[in-house]
């Protein structure tokens, strides 16, 4: 009976958030796909497409394979366009958050649904679904290729896994841990997914813009506005902040290469601190913390709900402050303490 009624109120608080977002959802990142696919539609390159809507230059940051699978969005008028977007974004979401409390966690019917609920009404999710942001879909994506490869799919996964590079700095990390687990299908997949999606961006423009070209491969790495710990260098010059993070990054590649055995516990430290060292982590991007919160959920413990509190009250201020990055070390409090536990101890899950 609690979980129900649990499950009740956060079906509401979710009803709610999405009816604000309709009546005053910004969706700043959705109009770029919008008016990127009307521009493949008129014939014209997106910074022309774009040209009246904005007050300086403007280029479109994503390969543009990312416009033609969201094409069909632009042919709808920009208002109902938008709230489609949203509720796809919550849609995508909440399937690749259950299936992996389902699946992966093991847990119940009711269980699961109220830990998806949970990472729905996150204010970090809403956060990210009004700025029209992509990454609640990076979950869905990440889930789907993980789930794939536990199920001797190596090709589908790294085929999936290579639709996540509409963000390449989040993307590219995951197909390394591949390798460095020796999933070499998964990554030759990967690969071959990834030319073709290449392929496929220069086929519908991106090769009139060489500096959009340049703003997807370099941007991502650069961009200063961030919450991971390399926000914390931002005085440095960016060559300095982009060695911190590729430092960070090998540390952790050889911590992931030594362990004999990966247990969803440290697939979840993995996730967390390659967030903390990726050079470009903005609040709304915490939302791939998401999996993690369904396996700390059942234990309730209280440094997971500090972290919430604090994530939240960030992403609410729509800040980039000290508040994320205590809430971050308390993920990591809470992953450590459960980690220690009985059930762990033992072994765990595995993949």
């Amino acid at each position: 009976m609690r979980e129900r009624i649990l499950s009740a109120v956060l079906l509401g608080v979710l009803i709610g958030e999405f009816v604000y977002i309709a009546l005053f959802g910004r969706g700043e990142d959705f109009w770029e796909h919008y008016y990127a696919g009307q521009a493949m539609r008129q014939g014209v390159t997106v910074e022309e497409a774009m040209a009246d809507r904005a007050s300086e230059d403007w280029m479109y940051p994503y390969p543009m394979f990312t416009a033609v699978l969201l094409l069909p969005l632009s042919f709808l008028p920009p208002s109902v366009s938008f709230r489609l977007w949203a509720a796809l974004l919550y849609v995508m979401l909440g399937l690749g958050t259950y299936a992996f409390a389902r699946r992966v966690g093991r847990f119940g019917r009711e269980p699961a649904l109220e830990a998806t609920l949970l990472v729905l009404v996150w204010p970090v999710t809403f956060c990210a679904v009004f700025m029209g942001q992509m990454t609640p879909i990076l979950v869905s994506l990440f889930v789907a290729a993980y789930l794939l490869a536990r199920a001797r799919k190596p090709y589908a996964a790294g085929l999936v896994l290579s639709l996540a590079l509409f963000k390449p700095h989040f993307a590219l990390p995951v197909a390394v841990a591949f390798a460095l687990r020796r999933e070499w299908r998964v990554v030759t997949a990967f690969g071959l997914g990834a030319i073709v999606l290449v392929g496929v961006s220069l086929l519908f423009g991106q090769n009139t813009s060489p500096d959009a070209w340049q703003q997807y491969l370099v941007g991502w790495f650069l961009a200063r506005r961030t919450v991971s710990l390399i926000g914390l260098l931002q005085p440095l010059a960016p060559a300095w902040r982009v060695l911190a993070s590729v430092t960070g990054f090998c540390l952790l590649g050889v911590w992931w290469f030594r362990r004999r055995v990966i247990r969803l516990v440290d697939a979840a430290v993995g996730v967390l601190a390659g967030l903390l060292v990726s050079p470009y982590v903005p609040i709304y991007d915490l939302v791939l913390l998401a999996p993690l919160i369904v396996l700390l959920m059942p234990g309730r413990d209280p440094f997971f709900w500090l972290a919430m509190a604090l994530t939240s009250v960030t992403a609410l201020r729509f800040g980039f402050s000290w508040a994320t990055i205590l809430g971050l070390a308390c993920f990591g409090v809470a992953l450590f303490r459960l980690s220690r536990s009985s059930a762990w101890r033992t072994g765990g899950d595995s993949g």
